[in-house]
C-alpha cells in the first residue's frame, strides 16, 4: 500500500454497499488488515490475502463477541474498493 486508505467500500450480495469509514488496525507499514464494526450484530474483516488479492469477511456478533467460526459473507476484489482521497 503506497498510498493512504481513507475509507472501504464493499459491495455486499446481502447488505448492498458499505463504507468503512473507521478503520482499526490500518498501519501503512504493514499488509491490509482492517476489522470494524458494521451495526451492533456484525463486524468485518478486510485483509490482503498475497498477490494483490482483498478479501473482505463479515461476522456475526453475539453478545459483543465476534464468531469467526460462522460467516455470513466473503467478498474479494471487484467487491472492495480502497478510497485513498
Amino acid at each position: 500500500m503506497t498510498q493512504e486508505i481513507k475509507r472501504i467500500k464493499i459491495t455486499s450480495e446481502l447488505f448492498g454497499a458499505i463504507h468503512l469509514p473507521k478503520l482499526i488496525g490500518l498501519n501503512k507499514d504493514h499488509p491490509l488488515d482492517v476489522w470494524t464494526s458494521i451495526g451492533e450484530h456484525m463486524d468485518i474483516n478486510v485483509f490482503e490475502v498475497g498477490d494483490g488479492t482483498i478479501q473482505a469477511t463479515i461476522y456475526p456478533v453475539r453478545d459483543g463477541r465476534i464468531n469467526t467460526l460462522h460467516i455470513i459473507e466473503s467478498l474479494q476484489n471487484d467487491n472492495i474498493e480502497l478510497i485513498t482521497s
